[in-house]
């Protein structure tokens, strides 16, 4: 499989404290590489990062559906128990005339994170591959306008406080979609402080 490192190749590159322009040997020779003139720092090598990113996206991926395939929690109050998932909470807004409430929970903890899971998947599946993935500058983009809409995390805040207060009147049983968004909100920080944009970009060229 190929890796982000598969080419040597020598790149201009500007210092962003001093604007020194300097020659950039890629894969670098240090994981830091210092500004010759003022020694800040202008490029962190993060090898193997593109694999690293596709792990952590298949991870979340698998953890994503387990919590939209199951009950988030469930209530019993005197022995009547009704339990909701993540679709069923969009539907129940919908049905009780707040859509634009019921649109913008879609669209932030349904829409848009299973887009960004399967576009990385997409672009970095088959960059590994060896291929260029078609549409990808495109896809890119779309990827870099969509990330600041996804607020899953937001979401299981917002249950933990419902949590909390129905306690006080009911037995709330946890379901396993609760534990999965446990799980997945850190999976996901870590993939995506993983991705690196510049190494995909290079990756890219190096497809041509």
């Amino acid at each position: 499989m190929p890796t982000d490192s598969a080419t040597e190749a020598v790149e201009l590159i500007a210092c962003h404290e001093c604007d020194q322009l300097q020659r950039l040997h890629y894969p670098p020779r240090a994981r830091v590489v210092r500004c010759c003139r003022c020694g800040a720092e202008v490029y962190r090598y993060h090898p193997d990062a593109l694999n690293r990113t596709l792990a952590l996206t298949v991870a979340s991926l698998l953890l994503f559906i387990v919590a939209n395939a199951f009950p988030i929690v469930a209530i019993d109050m005197q022995g009547n128990v009704l339990s909701t998932s993540m679709f069923g909470a969009v539907a129940h807004l919908w049905t009780t005339h707040v859509p634009i409430v019921a649109v913008l929970v879609a669209l932030t903890t349904l829409i848009v994170p299973s887009l960004t899971l399967l576009l990385l998947i997409y672009l970095l599946g088959l960059m590994q591959l060896g291929r260029r993935p078609p549409g990808a500058a495109e896809l890119l983009r779309l990827l870099h306008l969509s990330r600041p809409w996804g607020m899953i995390e937001v979401y299981l805040l917002g249950i933990l406080v419902s949590v909390v207060k129905l306690m006080a009147y009911a037995a709330v049983i946890p379901g396993v979609s609760l534990w999965a968004l446990v799980l997945l909100i850190p999976l996901m920080a870590a993939m995506l402080g993983s991705i690196h944009t510049d190494l995909i970009w290079r990756r890219l060229e190096q497809l041509k």
